[in-house]
């Protein structure tokens, strides 16, 4: 009698971060410079044409553009039925969907985002109906059927956005400053945040160490005088006058670390506003006698540039970047933020999925917490390897598939749409908006040459792996390492750590009675449900209104500040259930 082989079983764990849709732009500057008191866009803009006029957004200042909503839709029904979700094979997903709730465009984002999904995987079962169990084009369970959990709610998570802030949700008491500095040391603590989970235990000066070196070591894109030529070629001369005459021609930080001042702040911000009102499908583009080329190879390097020059490779965005990285091992250890049932008789028919929006702040933070980089694909034009592309809906995936009977898996890549549907050599055409919704992936690239060279790149050259009994203590301790450097990261990642130890003895499962997040919905169940919400929602945008209650915008920077007041939401052991749609 041949002896019988070893039955291979899977559970597979996802994770994304994404950033949020294609958002209208304000139309102001925020130059930041003492010197330079214009900040009005129009100030920039030729006043004796009218090809440069502002875009038309159709939604309120940094909502999610109509057309971009659309586009998030798609990308839901990508993911489930051509993307990265299409070999599901499980007879269950469950679904955990986390958005920063202080910006309005996250949480929008979520929610088409999870109706997409639930599209996709229903025409998944529905063209498993009609065609029978086993066909080959729907490989579907033996069942024939994927029962789709938790597409009813958003989570928020104030730690995992703001670990610096006291959220008043959150944390429910005061906690004790950073400790002193020694009496022979003359710079203090950088105060400029508040304790909460961590603290931000470097100096200004060390800061502001790190980011003159980055800025020394990073080149702009251009020389700002070529840059500010350029510009006024495509833009015209405005009331600002000679733009060139008007800023110097070296860049400087603004006074908050966190931004540029003068001409990179100007350059980038009419970027954004070139950008998105093409990636959004605005009615009336901005600039719109630029070619697709200039854009992608003299404009829109600005962005990345600004933000890699102070969000890069410092304590502070460690010290952040720490927080999403140890929730990032969790979520791929244990399959999700939040316990789901307190033991799981089906556990191997599993697949659980963990999506979070949020903003490229926080693609910056992990890439610095991880030590990677990445390649955008093509019409994106980063002039250095160095230069992180993040535009909106880009995001990081990592997949750790545990397997009985031979070697553990992680898989980490990049996400990126392309927004224009034109080739490479007919980028000076006319722009055609891309609402497919699908994204491009490419490897994650490891800066530390000892960590690379554990990693290894897929067959399909789409991503990078590790395979070993155990990835998930080998990725802390290539994190741990990365962070050493930073002064404070390492602390804030086990202040992290004890956080979640004590979430996980503190919280009800949500499959328990008890949990206030008790309600999981089948796919079955979605169709109507996405209708109503469907109607709901348009409804609500048309008429100027939130289509989620309780959210309250106030930003007042790219990133975004704002308020979730308490009566949209449910307040669970450090974390919050946004309102359902009803």
């Amino acid at each position: 009698m041949k002896p019988q082989k070893a039955t291979i079983t899977t559970k597979t764990h996802h994770f994304f971060l994404f950033r949020h849709c294609v958002r209208s732009t304000r139309l102001h500057v925020k130059l930041r410079d003492e010197h330079n008191s214009s900040n009005n866009v129009n100030d920039y803009l030729s006043t004796t044409t009218t090809t440069t006029s502002v875009p038309d957004w159709g939604v309120p200042e940094k909502w999610c553009t109509e057309s971009a909503i659309t586009m998030v839709e798609n990308m839901g029904r990508w993911l489930a039925t051509q993307g990265l979700l299409k070999n599901t094979v499980a007879q269950r997903v469950q679904f955990q969907v986390i958005a920063d709730s202080s910006t309005q465009r996250t949480v929008d984002t979520a929610w088409a985002l999870m109706k997409g999904l639930a599209d996709g995987f229903q025409s998944r079962n529905d063209n498993n109906d009609v065609n029978g169990n086993g066909n080959a084009t729907t490989p579907e369970t033996s069942t024939g059927r994927i029962i789709v959990e938790g597409l009813g709610h958003v989570f928020y998570d104030p730690w995992l956005f703001e670990p610096y802030k006291k959220d008043p949700f959150f944390f429910p008491k005061e906690e004790p400053p950073p400790p002193n500095d020694t009496p022979n040391q003359k710079e203090k603590k950088d105060d400029s945040q508040q304790p909460g989970l961590c603290s931000a235990n470097y100096t200004r000066k060390e800061l502001k160490q790190w980011i003159k070196q980055r800025l020394a070591n990073l080149p702009p894109p251009s020389s700002i005088p070529d840059a500010l030529e350029f510009f006024m070629n495509v833009a015209g001369m405005g009331t600002a006058g000679n733009l060139t005459e008007r800023f110097p021609s070296q860049p400087k930080m603004a006074h908050d670390l966190k931004h540029m001042e003068g001409a990179p702040a100007l350059l980038k911000h009419m970027a954004q506003l070139a950008f998105y009102s093409r990636a959004g499908n605005a009615s009336q583009i901005f600039l719109p006698h630029m070619t697709n080329a200039e854009l992608y190879q003299r404009l829109l390097p600005w962005v990345y540039w600004t933000r890699d020059v102070a969000q890069i490779n410092n304590p502070r965005e460690a010290t952040f970047g720490a927080v999403w990285a140890r929730a990032l091992a969790l979520i791929l250890d244990q399959g999700h933020l939040h316990r789901t049932t307190d033991e799981d008789e089906d556990a191997n028919s599993l697949t659980t999925v963990t999506i979070v929006v949020g903003h490229d702040g926080d693609l910056d933070a992990i890439a610095t917490a991880l030590g990677v980089r990445w390649k955008a694909p093509p019409p994106y034009q980063p002039q250095s390897a160095e230069y992180l592309v993040t535009p909106p809906v880009s995001g990081i995936h990592a997949k750790h598939t545990i397997r009985t009977g031979i070697p553990n898996r992680m898989d980490m890549s990049f996400l990126c749409p392309v927004y224009s549907m034109l080739e490479d050599d007919e980028q000076d055409d006319a722009w055609v908006w891309n609402s497919s919704g699908i994204l491009e992936q490419s490897p994650l690239i490891w800066r530390n040459s000892k960590t690379a060279a554990r990693w290894k790149t897929s067959s399909d050259g789409v991503s990078t792996y590790l395979e070993g009994e155990n990835v998930i203590d080998s990725l802390q301790q290539q994190v741990l390492q990365t962070l050493a450097p930073y002064t404070g990261a390492t602390t804030c990642w086990e202040a992290t750590e004890s956080f979640l130890l004590q979430q996980e003895q503190t919280l009800p499962p949500l499959g328990s009675t008890t949990s206030m997040l008790a309600t999981s919905l089948a796919i079955v169940g979605w169709s109507l449900l996405g209708l109503c919400a469907a109607a709901w929602f348009w409804t609500r945008r048309r008429l100027g209104g939130s289509a989620y209650t309780g959210i309250q915008s106030h930003e007042d920077d790219d990133e975004g500040e704002g308020v979730f007041e308490d009566s949209a939401s449910s307040k669970v052991n450090g974390s919050l259930q946004l309102a359902e749609l009803s």
